[in-house]
């Protein structure tokens, strides 16, 4: 599970392996361009690159810490729901998230010019679909609100079974985990809700007609806006 793991993401990670977008163009094609676009695509960039990050913890905790534990301390479904709640589910839509912007920046890539330059022109369409999702709602704001339960659950246990420190001591030192546990884990899912708003703010502030008109970016700027409003916890804690 892990090989396989470690193998999708070194594929996807290598292809986002660059601070930016702009430091991948080449200078002429950039000084062809006006500063907001630039800006804009760097921004997207960032939110493609944050997205893999994000989906890379998602399965850590699903397909590492929590099958793992399933297999190796037969700890029952009850117990590992409360400590990864809906944990499946967020992986899902996240998953699908991220291959819609992988997606839509490959298409764009093969378009390039005979310079070697892209741009994304069109984003919005995929963000208002992740946003005005109900169902993805819910369960962000049902993983939020489950946090201090799940941590002081993995406490819990960490204080009182011998067996349970061992298999984190043991799954902390793999490669793939790189010494994550299982509350900051939590705490990066957690926290992530806090940054869409700033990067997609950052998108509407360098959105022009020519690339995506703004009644087509605007709405998931609202959304994401009212669904941290309403999460009081996560975003006094701060973005990730």
């Amino acid at each position: 599970m892990e090989g396989q793991l470690m193998w999708d993401f070194e594929s996807d990670a290598k292809e986002l392996e660059a601070d930016s977008w702009s430091s991948t163009m080449d200078k002429k094609y950039l000084k062809q361009l006006k500063k907001d676009v630039v800006k804009r695509q760097d921004v997207i960039y960032e939110l493609i690159q944050t997205e893999m990050h994000h989906v890379r913890t998602l399965h850590i905790m699903a397909d590492v810490y929590s099958k793992g534990l399933q297999k190796e301390m037969q700890l029952e479904t009850q117990t590992l729901e409360k400590m990864f709640p809906v944990m499946e589910e967020l992986l899902d839509v996240h998953t699908d998230f991220f291959t819609h912007l992988l997606e839509r920046k490959r298409a764009e890539q093969a378009e390039k010019d005979v310079q070697g330059g892209y741009i994304i022109r069109r984003i919005g369409d995929v963000l208002l679909e992740q946003v005005s999702c109900t169902f993805n709602t819910l369960k962000k704001i049902t993983f939020c609100s489950r946090h201090n339960e799940a941590v002081n659950l993995y406490k819990e246990l960490h204080a009182k079974d011998k067996r349970f420190q061992a298999f984190i001591k043991k799954t902390m030192s793999s490669s793939i985990v790189r010494r994550l546990s299982i509350p900051e884990c939590i705490l990066l899912v957690t926290q992530r809700i806090t940054k869409y708003p700033v990067l997609l703010q950052r998108i509407l502030q360098h959105t022009k007609d020519e690339t995506e008109t703004e009644g087509d970016s605007q709405p998931h700027g609202q959304q994401i806006h009212h669904e941290n409003e309403e999460r009081p916890d996560v975003r006094q804690r701060g973005p990730h």
